[in-house]
C-alpha cells in the first residue's frame, strides 16, 4: 500500500511538472514566433535601409557630377565674358569696314 500511495504522489508530480512543461513550452514557442516575426521586421527594415543608402549614395554622386558639371559651365562663361569686350570690338571694326566698302560700291556704281 505504501509502494501504490508512494507510486500515486509521483505520478500526481510527473502531471503537475508535465503540465507546468507543457505551459512553459507554450510560452518559449509563443515567444519564439514573436522573436522570429521581429527578426522578418528588422530583415525587412534592414533591406530597405540598405536600398535608402544606395539611393543617398547614387544621389550623392549626381550632385558632385552636376556641381563639377557646374563649374565647368562658369569657368567657360567667365572665359565668354572676358573675350566678349574683343568680339564687340571686332564686330564693330568689321561693321565699320562693311560700312565703307557699301559707300565705295555705292560711288562707283553711280559713276558707271
Amino acid at each position: 500500500a505504501v509502494v501504490s500511495t508512494q507510486s500515486t504522489g509521483i505520478n500526481l508530480q510527473r502531471e503537475e511538472i508535465s503540465s507546468e512543461l507543457m505551459g512553459i513550452k507554450k510560452i518559449v514557442n509563443d515567444w519564439q514566433s514573436k522573436v522570429d516575426i521581429s527578426q522578418s521586421e528588422l530583415d525587412l527594415l534592414t533591406s530597405e535601409q540598405t536600398k535608402k543608402e544606395k539611393q543617398l549614395e547614387e544621389a550623392r554622386v549626381n550632385l558632385e557630377r552636376v556641381a563639377n558639371s557646374y563649374k565647368e559651365e562658369v569657368a567657360k562663361a567667365k572665359e565668354l565674358m572676358k573675350s566678349l569686350p574683343k568680339n564687340e570690338e571686332a564686330a564693330h571694326t568689321q561693321q565699320n569696314q562693311l560700312d565703307e566698302l557699301i559707300r565705295e560700291e555705292k560711288k562707283l556704281s553711280t559713276r558707271l
